[in-house]
């Protein structure tokens, strides 16, 4: 059927993050969410920390940097406090539930200083309250 072709053709989550991540070089792992303010982590399952995972897994020579950003509510040293807090978060989670080597991933923290978007409305400021995944290759 139709329906049949358009789910055949669909990438998996993991092929797209693999190639965003050797095209570019990072990738926003969109599907975390942070209430402002807080660094917990929910239960999940979130799809970017498997694809991720996968990715790992399967390139043995790479590395990766997570980098927390915030919002621009507060302090900017405290919002680096948060942000790093936030990239550890997802560091443990993918040590933890995807047993992934920890000499491999790292977690920094740059509060609001890039933000993806204004910090005007929630929306934006939710939009900018993210974790991104940064490509390292020897």
């Amino acid at each position: 059927t139709k329906y049949d072709l358009v789910l055949r053709n669909k990438e998996p989550l993991q092929d797209n993050y693999s190639s965003k991540l050797l095209e570019d070089g990072a990738i926003v792992l969109d599907d975390l969410i942070y209430r402002s303010g807080s660094s917990d982590l929910g239960n999940g399952p979130f799809e970017s920390l498997s694809a991720l995972a996968s990715f790992l897994e399967s390139t043995p020579q790479s590395s990766i940097i997570l980098v927390g950003h915030s919002d621009a509510v507060g302090e900017l040293s405290t919002n680096i406090d948060l942000s790093r807090n936030r990239a550890q978060a997802v560091v443990d989670r993918l040590i933890k539930s995807f047993g992934v080597d920890q000499s491999r991933i790292s977690a920094q923290g740059i509060g609001f200083l890039s933000p993806k978007t204004n910090n005007s409305t929630e929306k934006s400021r939710k939009k900018n309250r993210r974790v991104e995944a940064i490509l390292i290759m020897p």
